[in-house]
């Protein structure tokens, strides 16, 4: 249901503002984001993706954002100088399931002291390569790992883990080869 401007200032004092931050059918500007700046509830906005999302945005209410909802917004314009800047701010429990970061494995080994590794194991839009699960073998955990629709299952890959894997979230794993073979291979898991 989209307001108009008029109707955002006659619902100034009173209004449902939890619910207005996160109508993403409003016309969103920075100018109407400053309007109402001591009205809106900031962890719906954190996560509303009509958001006119800039690093501007971002920066100028850095003290009001509510930034484990923030950690997961896909909307942002995320880049390493991004993370950078709010390194103390995130969420990064959350930040690790994000699929919208720009994932590298410099990235990855950049930050890999405050990546929640249950999470990130989690995440489908990791760059993943077999020296990315080498690298960082005692980190990973075989639980979330198990589940990830995003990895490049065939059967050398699995191997890595082979006495690890969690086998009820592997057998709801869609993405796996479900050859003859692969089945033979890990029935007994």
């Amino acid at each position: 249901y989209p307001f108009s401007h008029r109707l955002l200032e006659e619902l100034a004092e009173g209004g449902d503002w939890w619910r207005v931050s996160g109508n993403e059918a409003l016309e969103w500007s920075p100018a109407l984001v400053d309007q109402f700046a001591d009205k809106w509830s900031w962890w719906m906005f954190a996560g509303n993706n009509a958001l006119p999302w800039s690093d501007v945005l971002v920066k100028k209410y850095a003290k009001k954002w509510k930034w484990d909802r923030l950690s997961q917004n896909t909307r942002l314009p995320w880049n390493e100088a991004l993370i950078e800047k709010y390194i103390k701010k995130w969420d990064w429990k959350h930040l690790s399931l994000n699929p919208a970061l720009p994932w590298s494995p410099e990235l990855i080994e950049k930050y890999a002291d405050h990546w929640d590794w249950f999470n990130l194991g989690a995440n489908p839009a990791l760059p993943w390569q077999p020296n990315l699960m080498e690298t960082y073998a005692t980190r990973w955990n075989a639980y979330t790992l198990s589940g990830n629709e995003g990895m490049p299952w065939d059967e050398n890959w699995s191997d890595q883990f082979d006495n690890q894997w969690d086998s009820c979230r592997l057998s709801g794993n869609p993405a796996l080869p479900w050859t003859e073979a692969f089945f033979a291979k890990y029935a007994h898991k």
